[in-house]
């Protein structure tokens, strides 16, 4: 709404007087207040939205957002009357759901591997573990990291929700779910589009894997998840590919690939999930001969360039940002105006936290992104233009 230009009523007595708390925590850390300033100057931008929590993200900043904006309504948005969660039909999925999936099979530990929206789904050290309840209950908490420009180099965030069964016999939504995420509520639809322990079932090598490696080992047990979801900053869609290890191979991406493909999706629109952090010494060596192109064919690789460029951008180690020392390094020994080059370096960056524009922190966000991603920036993400609802 803000983002195409209409006015958002805001009411500043209402920040005194329904959130005085959190209005006051927030108002005591300067980090809390570069925020609300970074998050007002967005206008309601997602990816926008997504950079301002990068740099400037806290538990402080959620309060205050879910206080005003949430339960309060000092900060009026529109369509606040549209909560819970919107019936999607076939034409809006790639695919057809897997029919009667056992939920039970997604309890324990899972890491995705791939994603396919920008905005939400490749991110850093994601991990997700469920905890079965019932048939129509299951509990995730979910662990994950965005990059940001300053020391230690990233946002950790965890988020606890609950999974259920849809009860609606019309509803095509294998599971549902709502909780909080930087302060507002979502609500979400997650569709099972694809399962390698179905499709084994069905047949003795369904996802194309060279007989060879079938033969030696089993085919690694993953799922796609499509799913579709709103909060009161916007309707958005996305999809991601779970397995039970971190650990890139040759095996697990023949059979991502596969397992996209046959839900209706191009492996080429999905970025690889870097889940390093998860993984022995031994483990991070980076293979450049046979992680990206196993996604690649030649015929849709315009050049050995589009590959080495690819791989290169997979297989890149270094660290997000400098570390606490370098980050305050000093200006030359030998430069005589070392304290004035101190004071007007760190005046300079009080001012751009104040001021910048930014969409300079959702770009380096996404610059942060595409090291994985297999052989086209994020900008063409299938879901760039997604409307801002």
């Amino acid at each position: 709404f803000a983002a195409d230009g209409n006015s958002v009523g805001v009411d500043g007595q209402c920040f005194l007087r329904k959130c005085s708390l959190e209005t006051a925590k927030c108002a005591n850390d300067p980090t809390c207040l570069k925020g609300l300033s970074c998050l007002a100057r967005c206008k309601g931008g997602s990816m926008c939205s997504t950079g301002c929590f990068a740099k400037y993200g806290s538990d402080k900043l959620d309060d205050i957002l879910y206080c005003s904006v949430e339960k309060n309504d000092c900060v009026h948005v529109p369509g606040k009357e549209k909560t819970g969660w919107i019936e999607d039909t076939l034409a809006d999925l790639p695919s057809k759901p897997i029919p009667q999936f056992d939920i039970k099979s997604l309890d324990g530990t899972w890491y995705k591997i791939m994603g396919l929206d920008t905005r939400y789904d490749c991110f850093d050290c994601q991990r997700n573990s469920f905890q079965y309840k019932d048939d129509k209950t299951i509990a995730m908490e979910a662990f994950f990291r965005i990059p940001r420009p300053s020391f230690p180099g990233y946002l950790q965030n965890k988020i606890v929700e609950e999974l259920h069964r849809n009860d609606n016999s019309k509803s095509l939504a294998t599971l549902q779910s709502h909780g909080q995420m930087f302060g507002l509520t979502f609500w979400e639809n997650w569709y099972i589009l694809g399962d390698t322990n179905v499709l084994s079932k069905a047949n003795k090598n369904p996802l194309g894997i060279p007989s060879a490696i079938a033969a030696i080992k089993n085919i690694p047990d993953m799922k796609l998840v499509y799913y579709t979801g709103h909060t009161l900053q916007g309707s958005y869609k996305g999809a991601f590919l779970y397995a039970r290890s971190p650990k890139i191979d040759d095996q697990v991406i023949a059979t991502a690939s596969n397992v996209i493909k046959q839900s209706g999706l191009n492996p080429l629109d999905f970025c690889v999930i870097r889940n390093s952090c998860f993984l022995s010494k031994n483990d991070k060596d980076c293979d450049k001969s046979n992680i990206v192109n196993r996604m690649i064919s030649p015929a849709e690789a315009s050049t050995s360039d589009d590959i080495n460029n690819s791989n290169n951008k997979f297989c890149k180690n270094k660290d997000l940002v400098s570390t606490e020392a370098d980050v305050s390094k000093d200006a030359p020994f030998w430069y005589l105006g070392q304290r004035f080059f101190q004071v007007t370096n760190q005046i300079g960056n009080e001012l751009a936290d104040w001021f910048e524009d930014p969409a300079l922190l959702s770009d380096w966000l996404v610059s942060q992104q595409e090291h994985v991603i297999l052989n086209k920036p994020f900008a063409v993400s299938p879901f760039a233009s997604l409307g801002e609802d």
